[in-house]
């Protein structure tokens, strides 16, 4: 009687972990994504990202955003070539984003901003001082922000702007406690 009643007991806990580490998985996922950026490996920062279906959402999202900013603007408003220039736009928003949003994109970028940084022992004191520098920029806009779950499968953080604009991440689970930035909505 006492083996099954420390069965139940040891299955109830292992029941609980791993619900909390169901639940909990998308806070450790932005950690892990935050730590990357700070950190500057692309690496770790691309595993956090699922690059194809994040290009499909970019490549729906920015024309609609373009044009909407195209038709705020009274000077584009009152050009007779505003609609011509926009559908010259947004081929080309789609080769770029083709182009950059992807895992060599990420590790390009993450190389400029470490060569900016580069030359000599100054550089490394510079380097931790960028990274302190990116940290605490990061840990202030995600105090700033509101995180949700929108589903069991899709979990959101959204961060607002100095302007009161609205940038919101959206997540993806990938396997039981695994996320990824599906798309990214302005």
């Amino acid at each position: 009687m006492k083996r099954v009643a420390a069965a139940g007991i040891g299955a109830g806990c292992m029941a609980a972990l791993a619900t909390g580490w169901y639940l909990l998985s998308p806070f450790a996922a932005v950690a892990g994504c935050r730590n990357a950026i700070v950190e500057l490996n692309a690496e770790r920062a691309s595993e956090c990202i699922d690059f194809p279906v994040l290009r499909e959402s970019l490549k729906s999202d920015l024309p609609a955003l373009l044009a909407k900013k195209m038709q705020q603007d009274p000077e584009i408003q009152s050009n007779p070539f505003a609609s011509f220039g926009l559908a010259l736009i947004m081929p080309m928003v789609s080769a770029m984003v083709d182009a950059y949003v992807t895992p060599a994109g990420l590790r390009t970028a993450f190389e400029m901003a470490k060569s900016n940084q580069s030359g000599g022992a100054s550089a490394e004191k510079e380097g931790e001082a960028a990274a302190a520098n990116r940290s605490a920029e990061l840990s202030e806009s995600l105090q700033k922000s509101s995180f949700g779950y929108k589903g069991l499968n899709k979990f959101q953080v959204t961060g607002t702007n100095d302007d009161g604009s609205t940038v919101t991440l959206v997540f993806n689970r990938q396997g039981f406690a695994g996320w990824k930035l599906s798309s990214i909505n302005f």
